[in-house]
C-alpha cells in the first residue's frame, strides 16, 4: 500500500471517530534515522512518488509510458533505481498475501 493511500485511510478512519492523533497524520513522514530528517529530503513528494511507483510496479508501464504522462525521465529512472536498490529489504520480509 502506498503512503498516500495510508494517509487517506487514516483520515477516513478519523472521520468515523477519532482513533489516531492528528499529529500522526499531519507529521511529515520520516525514517527518523537522524535528527530532523524527513523522507521528502531525499525522496520526491509522496503524491508524485506513489504515482510513479504504481505505474512501474502495479501497472507494469515502461519508463517511456510514464514519461508520456508528464513525469520527468530522470525522476522515473531515480525511482526505479531506488526500488531496485531496496529489493533486498522486500526479500527479507515474511511472506505475505499479494493482492496486486
Amino acid at each position: 500500500m502506498y503512503k498516500t493511500t495510508i494517509f487517506e485511510l487514516a483520515k477516513w478512519r478519523n472521520a468515523q471517530s477519532l482513533a489516531l492523533p492528528d499529529e500522526v497524520i499531519k507529521r511529515a513522514p520520516s525514517a527518523e534515522l537522524s535528527e530532523n530528517q524527513k523522507d521528502e529530503d531525499s525522496l520526491p513528494p509522496y503524491a508524485v512518488l506513489d504515482k510513479i511507483l504504481a505505474a512501474l510496479i502495479d501497472e507494469h508501464k515502461t519508463q517511456e509510458q510514464i514519461a508520456a504522462e508528464g513525469f520527468a525521465p530522470d525522476l522515473i529512472q531515480r525511482v526505479k533505481l531506488l526500488v531496485e536498490k531496496s529489493a533486498f529489504k522486500r526479500e527479507q520480509m515474511a511472506k505475505a498475501l499479494d493482492i496486486g
